[in-house]
Order: structure tokens, then C-alpha cells, then sequence
């Protein structure tokens, strides 16, 4: 291997490697990056502050390549920025001491970025778990062909992509844009990685080019993903991020992120926050802030994107009324009895602070809670069933909700709980049907179509045709439908893309 050794002067790739507690994993790590077949290499490996065996492992590579620091400052970012600082190769890598890096994957990536002069090359990645191994193509395809000169306005959908180990940086470019990492308790890389997507033009190559472990218990970063300190750490990056895509004032790819950013990263992490239990613990409260900060400022551009439940809940957050955001977030039998109990007034105070109309809003709850509920009442036990109905009836009584009501449930709000569950069942199996999903949300691109004063028609016809032929296998014509029809029809192109695609993938728009 004397032939890869770098000269003192010009390492072609300097790869920066951040440890802290990961003695286990660290030796194979190192060896899958010292085995790679770069013409010269550099790794650093700075630690930030082990308490395991780590530094042990570490003292026992010998090898020149290989360069050992230890961070005075706490935290991952502090450790990344640290090995920088020290780095002299012509591109830059990261790698974290748990994962491994594929034979090839970095003279792939360099080979591209000599051929295009790009300043950031991204290249596909495994993930591996205990019991599940995958690639990030089959949940975010964006890495299926090679791809040159991307840039956010062409792909926005990398923003939902931002780890730093999966791609090779010109080092040049990166000092350039005044790309540094900050320190948070996770997702410390997200600042970083959003600034090269605002700042770079890159490549994408198909070859997977990292592996990524993703490990449990109780020391991993999933375990402690919904502690106090995590959220509010989460979400203080995230707003730093949004700052910057706003700085492109690129409309398009701010109202993307901002949906996304809702649709996806910010609805998984409001369990916590919304939790009946954690409801008035005051160790939420800075991370509450954080969140209805960040929320306010996106709603400004995906409110017209997002969807009955969700944009229900995130405009209760925006009022500063978490017991409300916690009875749309949570569908759990305890929440919806609360709505129950709530008075007339009270429901009303509530979709007051949150720009809801109140009949809609109680008929939204009724759909999200119960109404769905009677698809399958075969499988429903009695006291369910009348537990069911007798919410219906209360909810659906309330002043002007029936109006908001198609007739199956005006049926369905219409029965009696006392009736017992026999009764009840033969009468929901003569219920309207449901209407499939397909058939409503033609409903609403017909009903944009019928406002000939406000659309244009040839759009919103062309829109009914091509929802209807692209529902399930063509995401390009969804995104072509998506950004030229009326406004209606946009909101049935956005449903039928999200029930096309993958939960949690992002959806062209």
C-alpha cells in the first residue's frame, strides 16, 4: 500500500472523522476508509471526549495516514469543524466512527467530480439496522442514474436529504461558501449540508458510497430523539436551515421545503409535545417555542399545500393552543373524549385562536376519529362500536356541523348509541357507502373547474385527465398537473401524489 501514502504536500482527500464512545465500531470504520484506493489519503479522526475504549483502539492504528486529535470544544459539529481546520487534502470527506465506507466509494466520487468540475458529488447509501438492511434510494429516489449540474431550483426534494458522509466536497468551494457544522445534542450536520445544497452545484452518482448503522438503545441519537433538549435542538437548527433556503428567495423551493418540512420532519416529531401527559410539563416549554416559531414562519408559505389535520394542528400551534394541537395530532380514545367533553364554547374559543371555522373544524375531527372507523365494523367490538356512535351523534349534532356532512355521515351522526349494537350494525350496513378516494378528489378538481370566473377551464381540464391517468405510476405528470392547475385541482394532485408515493417520501410539486 506504499503507493497510497500522501505526499506531505497535496493529499488528494482528506476524510474528517468525528468519535465519541465508539470503540466497538471505530477500528472497522478506519480500515474500510484506509483500504480505499485513492491516489493519496488523509484521515483525521478527532474525539470528542470518549469515556469507553475508543482512544485505546485508536492508539493502536499505526499508520501514517492517520491523524488523531482531540476536541476542547463539546459536541460533533466542534469535532467536524476541528478536522477541517487541519485538512490539506484537494476534497473533503466526512465519515462517522460506527459506519463503514464501500471499497471504491471515494474514487467513484472523485473520478466524478475530475469530469465535471463540480463542487459536491452525492452518491447513494446503504443503511443497515439489526434486523432490516436498505438503501436510500428505495425511500427518497433521487440517486436511481447519474445526474450532473443539479442545483436546488432544478431538485429541491435533496433538501430532505442532508447527512454530510454520502458525497466529496472541493475543498476550495467549501471555504469559499464559510461552510462550518454547529453543535447540537443531534442533527448537527443539517446547517452545514443545507449551505452546500444553497451554495453548490453537484452531481449525483448511483453507486452506494456509504453504509450507515443505525443503532439502538439506550446511547444511540434515535433513543434520545424525543427528549426535551433534542427537540428544541432539532428545531433550532431547522431554523437556521430555513433562513438560509429563504435567502435563495427561490419561491418554488422555499414553499417546497416548507411543506415538507411540515408534512414530514415536524409532524413526527410533535408526539411528544402533544402528549396528554406532557401537556403542561414546563421541560417542553423552550422546545414548544421552537417549534411554534419555525411553524408560523412556514406557514407562511405551505398553508395553502397542507392538509385538513395537519394544517388544523399547526395552526393551533401557531395560536399557542397545544391542547388543541394535541386533540388534532393524537387520535388515542382519551383525546377524542376530551373533544367531547369540551363545551360548545370552548370548541369555539378553540377554532377561534386558530383561524378554523367551527362546523368544518368539527366535522374534520369527526372524519380524522370516527367516521373512518365504521368501514370495518365487522372487526369492531360492541362497546367500541357504541362508544363510536355516541360520538358521532354528540359531535355531529352541534350547530351547523350536518351541513358540513356528506349523507353517509349525516346517517351515521343520526343513529342513537341506546339503540344498542345489534341495531346499530344492521344500520351502518345500510349506510351511503363510502365514496372511494379517487371519486372525491375528482370531486374537487370538478368543483375548480366549475369556478370559471377564478381558473382558467382548459387548465383544470387538462388537470382532471391527467390526475386520473397519472394517479398511481407517473410522478412526472404530477408534478406537471401540480404546477399549472387551479387551485383545486392542486390539492387533488397533492393528495393522490402523497397516496402514490411512499409515507414519509417527498413528493414533486
Amino acid at each position: 500500500m506504499a503507493d497510497q501514502r500522501p505526499t506531505p504536500e497535496d493529499p488528494e482527500l482528506s476524510v474528517v472523522m468525528p468519535t465519541k464512545n465508539v470503540g466497538a465500531w471505530v477500528y472497522e470504520a478506519i480500515i474500510s476508509i484506509l483500504n480505499q484506493e485513492v491516489r493519496s489519503l488523509e484521515l483525521i479522526v478527532v474525539d470528542d471526549g470518549s469515556t469507553d475504549n475508543t482512544l485505546d483502539v485508536l492508539s493502536r492504528i499505526d499508520d501514517e495516514r492517520v491523524t488523531v486529535l482531540s476536541s476542547t470544544l463539546d459536541g460533533g459539529g466542534s469535532a467536524r469543524n476541528l478536522g477541517v481546520s487541519r485538512a490539506r487534502g484537494e476534497f473533503l470527506a466526512f465519515a462517522d466512527g460506527d459506519d463503514l465506507v464501500p471499497s471504491g466509494a471515494y474514487t467513484r466520487l472523485l473520478q466524478q467530480a475530475r469530469r465535471t468540475g463540480v463542487e459536491m458529488v452525492v452518491g447513494n447509501y446503504l443503511i443497515f439496522e439489526p434486523n432490516a438492511i436498505y438503501t436510500r434510494q428505495q425511500w427518497l429516489p433521487l440517486y436511481g442514474e447519474e445526474r450532473t449540474g443539479i442545483t436546488l431550483s432544478r431538485e429541491p426534494r435533496f433538501l430532505r436529504d442532508r447527512v454530510c458522509w454520502n458525497r466529496i466536497f472541493r475543498r476550495t468551494a467549501w471555504d469559499a461558501a464559510g461552510i462550518r457544522f454547529t453543535d447540537a445534542p443531534r442533527s448537527n450536520d443539517i446547517v452545514a449540508m443545507t449551505d452546500a445544497y444553497c451554495a453548490f452545484e453537484f452531481d449525483v452518482v448511483p453507486e452506494i458510497v456509504y453504509a450507515y448503522r443505525r443503532r439502538t438503545g439506550a446511547g444511540s441519537m434515535t433513543a434520545r430523539k424525543h427528549t426535551p433538549e433534542s427537540i428544541y435542538g432539532h428545531f433550532a437548527q431547522e431554523s437556521i436551515c430555513f433562513e438560509s433556503v429563504v435567502r435563495l428567495q427561490n419561491r418554488r423551493v422555499t414553499t417546497w421545503y416548507a411543506t415538507s418540512m411540515l408534512e414530514n420532519d415536524v409532524w413526527a416529531h410533535l408526539g411528544p409535545l402533544t402528549s396528554a401527559s406532557h401537556l403542561d410539563a414546563s421541560e417542553y416549554d423552550q422546545a414548544r417555542m421552537a417549534v411554534r416559531s419555525i411553524v408560523t414562519e412556514m406557514l407562511q408559505y405551505a398553508d395553502a399545500s397542507l392538509q385538513g389535520r395537519q394544517l388544523f394542528t399547526y395552526k393551533a400551534i401557531v395560536a399557542g393552543e397545544w391542547a388543541l394541537a394535541a386533540a388534532f395530532n393524537d387520535h388515542s380514545e382519551a383525546t377524542v373524549d376530551r373533544v367531547v367533553r369540551a363545551s360548545g364554547d370552548a370548541l369555539r374559543r378553540w377554532f377561534r385562536h386558530a383561524g378554523i371555522k367551527f362546523a368544518p373544524g368539527v366535522a374534520e375531527i369527526l372524519r380524522w376519529s370516527v367516521f373512518g372507523a365504521f368501514d370495518t365494523i365487522e372487526d369492531m367490538s360492541d362497546a367500541e362500536l357504541v362508544r363510536l356512535v355516541a360520538i358521532a351523534r354528540e359531535l355531529g349534532g352541534r350547530p351547523g356541523v350536518g351541513r358540513e356532512l356528506n349523507d353517509r355521515e349525516r346517517q351515521i351522526a343520526s343513529l342513537n348509541a341506546d339503540d344498542g349494537p345489534v341495531a346499530l350494525r344492521e344500520a351502518l350496513r345500510s349506510a351511503p357507502p363510502s365514496r372511494p378516494v379517487s371519486d372525491r378528489l375528482l370531486g374537487y378538481a370538478k368543483r375548480g373547474m366549475q369556478s370559471a370566473r377564478r381558473v382558467a377551464s382548459a387548465g383544470a381540464r387538462a388537470a382532471r385527465d391527467e390526475v386520473l391517468a397519472s394517479m398511481d405510476n407517473h410522478p412526472e405528470m404530477v408534478h406537471r398537473v401540480a404546477t399549472r392547475s387551479p387551485r383545486w385541482a392542486r390539492r387533488a394532485v397533492r393528495i393522490l401524489a402523497g397516496r402514490s408515493h411512499t409515507a414519509g417520501e417527498a413528493t414533486p410539486r
